[in-house]
């Protein structure tokens, strides 16, 4: 296998969800905010290896090259499960409860979200939350009081909110959780919120090892920057392990730093500084989501490695893909295309709300963004450019029932 190290720092037990898309500047006011709902627990900053080396020293530069090319070009909409009705939705209502409504992440997909549901003739309403526990309960408890037919928790962790989701479906209210949870972390999730939309966590993780072992020649030697208090980062992590295992082998090493989220802006410089010039071999840093970006550069100028430490990261965020634009350092971004996922959330809750079957799998548009393609973002980068309008018409006709 790859050589593996873990450094894990201390630890801050969130008692509510901090995700929200963290990867940004704003996120990380409202995960701040969240300090009071947590308590901390001491960890040593050890470092342990993992088992026997792989005998292999050869990486599978073709497969990860392919990998690569299937997704940096402008995606293109897939039809996952079968057309129907969307007309019977009309005169149904629906709140969106997001972990911070002042999260730009949030208010894009909600905007995208907040327009499927016009034109359907869904009551909507976009709850104000920031970040807080207390806000997720008042908006549960305020959408049983309006009697709406669906609540979406989106990035928000619904296993903290146990009596206040039994209440919901008490209350005959069908609860979704959107881009919170991975396809293998189903069954995390609690029997009150029957309808899910996934989010590819571990694609994204694997595409972000394929680029590192494809931009080194196979000879990777990577800091991974992760979270473990957010859900998304164990699936995120053991992708980003089992990639490098089986397609770099002992050709690539691979260090994870663990920095709870409410830690990033005091903890993610020093920790990435500190592992660079302790091995001044290492030549990637993977911040797990892009938004710890804004640290991890810092260290790699302070650290004087700029052109020898290059970041490969995901999320799409405008401010990193505009670090990519002016220098070289953020050498690749997984971008998720906002307003195409708003439409597949509402695909899910509409196909839920119409009495069909809902999908295991969402049509949700992923791109690999490099500094040969970035410019199709926007000079400068706009959160909803690059990926293309296709979803507009494939939503539109699954909705017709043909």
């Amino acid at each position: 296998m790859s050589n593996l190290k873990v450094f894990r720092g201390p630890r801050t037990h969130a008692l509510t969800r901090a995700r929200a898309r963290k990867r940004i500047v704003e996120a990380l006011i409202a995960v701040t905010a969240m300090a009071v709902l947590t308590s901390c627990s001491g960890a040593s900053d050890a470092r342990s290896t993992g088992g026997p080396a792989d005998t292999s020293t050869s990486a599978d530069l073709a497969y990860v090259k392919q990998q690569l090319d299937n997704y940096t070009r402008v995606p293109q909409f897939e039809a996952l499960g079968p057309a129907f009705d969307a007309s019977g939705v009309a005169g149904q209502s629906m709140m969106n409860i997001p972990f911070s409504s002042s999260v730009s992440y949030n208010q894009t997909l909600n905007n995208a979200m907040e327009s499927v549901a016009k034109k359907y003739g869904i009551d909507y309403t976009f709850f104000q939350s920031q970040g807080a526990q207390a806000d997720f309960v008042a908006g549960i408890n305020q959408a049983i009081s309006k009697k709406v037919d669906a609540i979406n928790l989106s990035t928000i962790d619904p296993r903290v909110l146990g009596p206040q989701l039994q209440a919901a479906q008490d209350a005959g209210i069908t609860v979704s959780s959107s881009m919170e949870f991975g396809p293998t972390q189903m069954s995390l999730i609690p029997s009150t919120v029957p309808v899910v939309v996934p989010f590819e966590w571990e694609t994204v993780a694997r595409l972000m090892a394929d680029w590192t072992i494809h931009d080194t020649s196979g000879k990777a030697n990577v800091v991974a920057v992760v979270s473990s208090d957010q859900p998304s980062s164990q699936p995120m992590v053991d992708a980003l392990k089992d990639e490098f295992k089986v397609r770099c082998g002992s050709s690539c090493e691979l260090t994870i730093v663990d920095v709870p989220a409410t830690q990033w802006a005091t903890r993610i410089q020093s920790a990435v500084q500190s592992e660079l010039v302790k091995d001044p071999s290492i030549n990637y840093v993977i911040p797990i989501y892009d938004g710890m970006t804004q640290w991890v550069v810092p260290a790699i100028k302070a650290a004087n490695r700029v052109g020898k430490v290059h970041v490969a990261t995901e999320n799409g965020q405008p401010f990193v893909l505009k670090m990519m634009q002016d220098e070289d350092i953020v050498r690749m971004d997984v971008g998720q295309g906002l307003e195409w996922t708003g439409w597949a959330v509402m695909d899910q809750i509409m196909r839920s709300m119409a009495g069909v079957p809902t999908l295991e799998k969402q049509s949700i548009p992923l791109r690999v963004f490099t500094r040969e393609n970035v410019s199709e973002a926007g000079t400068p980068p706009a959160i909803e450019k690059g990926y293309g309008n296709s979803y507009i018409d494939g939503f539109t006709s699954l909705w017709t029932g043909k």
